[in-house]
């Protein structure tokens, strides 16, 4: 679901994807480091990918700051978002998820 998502969002006229968020790259089959769809789909559109170990990270809090974003699209990252970067967009956060929060949180 965030691939389709993240696609439509970057062929639209009006919206200019800065940076993609993404966990980071995962040990998968044999140890082999993983990286995410989203991370794969931002590659291959030329989008640059971030993926902090931490969202509380001062230097990826700042690489944010410094973006000058006026909305977040968050879909599938899978921890919480703290508050210092829930209110920096002035016109906030949009979370996409495929079922009903709270009560159908994870991968439901």
């Amino acid at each position: 679901m965030a691939v389709p998502l993240f696609c439509a969002l970057e062929r639209h006229q009006e919206i200019s994807i800065k940076f993609a968020v993404t966990q980071p790259d995962k040990k998968a089959n044999k140890n082999i480091l993983t990286e995410s769809s989203i991370k794969q789909e931002a590659k291959s559109l030329g989008i640059p990918v971030l993926q902090p170990t931490s969202l509380s990270d001062k230097n990826f809090y700042q690489t944010f700051l410094d973006a000058d974003i006026s909305l977040c699209v968050l879909f599938a990252y899978g921890s919480i978002i703290p508050a210092l970067l829930l209110d920096a967009p002035p016109l906030g956060w949009v979370n996409v998820h495929p079922s009903l929060l709270p009560a159908y949180r994870g991968a439901s």
